[in-house]
């Protein structure tokens, strides 16, 4: 059976947003978290064939027709992209969509359950990029072993009531010129790479913090702990340095109340993160002056502690 009763599905899949880079169980870690949005949303209708259509439509297609002939199937499928992560941001969008429609596909044909990462690597997704793949799929907030094999060292849930909830203010700046295709790959790649120069024994002291502070549900220790891993990034050679204005649009996060803030180590999205939706709402209205639409967009997202979900 090819079809899953001939009932079209949608699926949503989280953006996932790197952090900073940190030291836990003997090696570097990636440091990210699952955000509701901007999300990917798919949907699968049957068809004759394959027919793909909506944002990102190329990959998705490359995707969907990478997955089929990794399982022998015939592309009796009508799919949507509704909405996908977008390019270049640093928000894991290829990550995102290979892990949704992955996930959308296997649903579709019956297949039995398989890692997240067996379904984006059928996809095509590189595999530096596959442990975002299962961030996407399973949601939550992560430290993903960067050494050979890359496993996961730990996952948690962030959930709290809005008054409460930790908050991310995102800048998404438009960008001219368009960099390249494989430009969220290549600053992953950079990232991946500095970890090697990471001094472990303090690395690990404000990774043991930030862990610690994230299960005492204490966001000013956390966002110390998560400043001090950014601060010992920034301060590597490698490290792309901020332009006067992504500066101007971090110090009016933290003028805003933000217990930390910085930028993607994959792409341009700037982010800081707040307590609460009432500072929130505060912390966007004042960036307007400094981020009008046709300097980019700014949205608000909480952890996506669910991945990626039939609707």
């Amino acid at each position: 059976m090819h079809q899953v009763n001939n009932t079209p599905i949608e699926i949503v899949g989280p953006a996932v947003l790197p952090l900073a880079l940190g030291w836990q169980a003997g090696e570097a870690q990636l440091i990210a978290v699952a955000l509701q949005h901007p999300p990917v949303q798919i949907m699968l209708r049957p068809g004759a064939a394959l027919d793909l259509s909506g944002a990102r439509a190329d990959l998705a297609y490359s995707y969907a027709a990478r997955w089929l002939a990794a399982h022998h199937l015939s592309g009796r499928v009508t799919v949507e992209v509704e909405l996908a992560v977008p390019n270049f941001m640093g928000l894991s969008s290829a990550a995102s969509l290979a892990a949704t429609l992955g996930r959308g596909l296997a649903h579709w044909y019956a297949q039995p359950p398989e890692d997240p990462r067996a379904i984006a690597a059928a996809c095509g997704l590189p595999a530096p990029e596959l442990p975002l793949a299962q961030m996407a799929a399973e949601g939550g907030f992560w430290l993903y072993g960067l050494t050979e094999g890359h496993k996961p060292t730990l996952r948690r849930t962030i959930q709290h009531a809005n008054r409460h909830a930790w908050a991310f203010v995102l800048v998404l700046p438009r960008l001219d010129p368009v960099p390249a295709p494989t430009f969220e790959t290549e600053q992953l790649a950079v990232a991946c790479q500095a970890a090697t120069q990471l001094v472990p024994e303090a690395t690990a002291r404000a990774t043991t913090e930030l862990v610690a502070a994230l299960d005492a549900d204490n966001l000013q220790r956390f966002g110390a702990a998560l400043s001090h891993l950014q601060s010992l990034y920034i301060a590597m050679p490698t490290t792309p340095p901020l332009s006067a204005w992504e500066a101007q649009v971090l110090a009016q996060l933290r003028a805003s109340g933000a217990v930390a803030c910085g930028r993607s180590l994959s792409g341009t999205a700037l982010f800081g993160l707040l307590e609460g939706d009432r500072a929130s709402i505060s912390a966007r209205h004042a960036l307007r002056q400094l981020v009008p639409p046709e300097q980019g967009r700014i949205m608000a997202a909480i952890t996506d502690n669910a991945g990626v979900r039939w609707t």
